[in-house]
């Protein structure tokens, strides 16, 4: 507790991160810092590459991008991730033009598994390369690996565990 800015701990204190509120309840800068992570989640979710784009979280909607040679390109993403696993990239180009695709891979799936218009491709960990001649009407699937595994946090120790879920974590107090 010491070390968390959350708590009324010497470092808390120290850093100067603790703010009392009216309830005499305290709040630390992870509040806001927190706030502000998820404020950048657009410039994060797609990056442009020297070669293309790479694609680094998944979320539905639609980005447009110029590619690699100034030409117009668009990615369509269609998911529910992460109530599941599956990840749909429809892309528009008006016309064809090769450039790479970064997709990243998820350490927590183990065994992911990613089409190109339905032919299964090989997997790599951390960024998928995908360096090729890109037509409109691509579409990219990706199925994520959501077994649910236990996670301990030492070897040690028995009382307490983590459930992961893809990125989801849940805590429990007891084994189940």
């Amino acid at each position: 507790d010491s070390y968390s800015p959350l708590s009324a701990g010497p470092r808390g204190i120290g850093v100067g991160g603790i703010r009392p509120m009216s309830d005499k309840h305290y709040y630390g800068c992870c509040a806001c810092i927190g706030s502000a992570g998820v404020g950048t989640v657009h410039k994060l979710h797609y990056v442009k590459t020297e070669n293309g784009i790479a694609v680094n979280m998944f979320i539905a909607g639609n980005a447009e991008f110029k590619t690699p040679n100034g030409n117009d390109f668009a990615i369509e993403t269609q998911t529910n991730f992460p109530a599941c696993g599956s990840v749909k990239f429809i892309l528009s180009l008006k016309k064809p033009e090769k450039f790479e695709l970064l997709i990243r891979n998820p350490s927590w799936s183990n065994n992911t598994k990613l089409n190109i218009n339905g032919e299964q491709l090989e997997v790599a960990k951390g960024y998928i390369k995908l360096d090729r001649i890109w037509e409109n009407g691509d579409v990219i699937t990706l199925e994520f690996d959501m077994a649910t595994k236990v996670i301990y946090p030492t070897s040690d120790t028995k009382t307490h565990i983590a459930l992961r879920r893809g990125p989801i974590i849940l805590a429990a107090n007891t084994l189940l």
